[in-house]
């Protein structure tokens, strides 16, 4: 990991947080925890997709990104990853 890295949507929306880590190797590792099931149920599959459809129009090819969901549709989860990707400086 090279130490630069960015979180978004920590502030009470309770839809997903986001935290982005870039590395210079590895390729992208993806996780996605899942909200507790009394918040609602996760698309995990769908979510995947999304972040990696983010990353791959941003050209971020190294990186480890951490999802806590809380239900959120595929546009929120991009939405949040991006900011956290900007706040890293990344892009």
């Amino acid at each position: 990991m090279t130490g630069r890295s960015g979180s978004a949507g920590t502030d009470g929306k309770g839809d997903v947080e986001a935290n982005f880590e870039e590395a210079d190797h590895g390729g992208m590792q993806i996780d996605i925890v899942p909200a507790a099931p009394e918040e609602g149920s996760t698309d995990g599959e769908g979510i995947d997709a999304a972040a990696r459809e983010l990353l791959a129009d941003m050209e971020v090819d190294h990186c480890k990104v951490i999802l806590r969901d809380h239900g959120a549709p595929g546009w929120v989860t991009k939405a949040r990853l991006e900011t956290a990707i900007r706040r890293s400086g990344v892009k």
